[in-house]
């Protein structure tokens, strides 16, 4: 169980600090170019480019400022209680502001998407693998969730008939490696509740999925975005070392508190040209 932080940090000194760094700022109002005598068209225009956004950085500051304050919310899902999650993918959908309750069940499937819970006035970001709970003294605090990797279940699993309530269950632990960073997922297991059969996605199923295997036993997995961002950035910068672009995609997952599983370079290097 992770305890929330309680103390909020003093961000007065940063902020001006930040102030100071701005307002000290200047813009020359004439550049000499080599060789002339006067300024060129270009140079104008990048001297007024610079004195335009000067003039509106006090106003960009304010603005990112407020984007930050957490003003109370009713939770757009039930419409009463108090939102405590905002998700920053559910824009679109009108659910952006969501109570602890109806964040688990909203976000139960959409386990990709960028989730803060609203605490002590500040966002901090939240893993997918975690929900949000208030306990015994009111107070929120997040708790551990299964997730599972989203992924179609199939149609029918026996000869009992496509009309049976199968059971979706946890299945084998797998970390999977999208551009944001590495996820602590499982694999689905569905079962039949007369029969007991029961179905786990294969190779097949992952691949269909837009899954890339790095081992045979399915224990990490690579989305397919992570192997043609990949391979673009080779092809952009050939300089540009496996090690480090590993290093940013987990440096990305801590930025929005998930991941703490570390990734094999071996297995990207060996994969990335596979699904082509």
């Amino acid at each position: 169980m992770d305890e929330i932080p309680q103390e909020v940090p003093n961000l007065d000194q940063h902020l001006q600090t930040l102030r100071d760094l701005l307002s000290s700022v200047t813009v020359p109002a004439s550049v000499e170019v080599e060789g002339t005598t006067s300024m060129s068209v270009w140079t104008r225009r990048q001297l007024s480019t610079e004195r335009k956004f000067k003039a509106a950085v006090p106003e960009l500051l304010n603005c990112m400022l407020a984007a930050e304050s957490v003003p109370q919310h009713c939770c757009h899902q039930c419409k009463t209680m108090n939102a405590v999650v905002r998700c920053l993918d559910c824009v679109p959908s009108g659910v952006q502001f969501l109570c602890a309750g109806c964040d688990s069940m909203v976000h139960k499937k959409l386990v990709f998407h960028d989730r803060e819970v609203m605490i002590d006035n500040f966002y901090k970001h939240i893993p997918p693998t975690s929900s949000v709970k208030m306990d015994e003294r009111g107070h929120y605090e997040l708790v551990e969730q299964v997730c599972l990797l989203p992924i179609p279940p199939p149609t029918q699993i026996c000869s009992c008939g496509r009309d049976q309530d199968y059971t979706i269950m946890p299945g084998k632990q797998t970390v999977l490696v999208t551009i944001n960073g590495p996820y602590n997922l499982c694999l689905p297991a569905v079962c039949c509740p007369h029969c007991s059969c029961k179905w786990t996605p294969g190779i097949s199923d992952l691949i269909s999925s837009r899954y890339w295997p790095a081992t045979a036993s399915c224990q990490m997995l690579f989305k397919f975005d992570v192997l043609t961002s990949f391979e673009q950035m080779k092809l952009a910068s050939p300089a540009t070392s496996q090690k480090a672009f590993i290093r940013m995609l987990e440096h990305r997952a801590h930025r929005t508190g998930q991941g703490v599983s570390r990734i094999c370079i071996l297995q990207l290097e060996e994969r990335a040209s596979v699904p082509g």
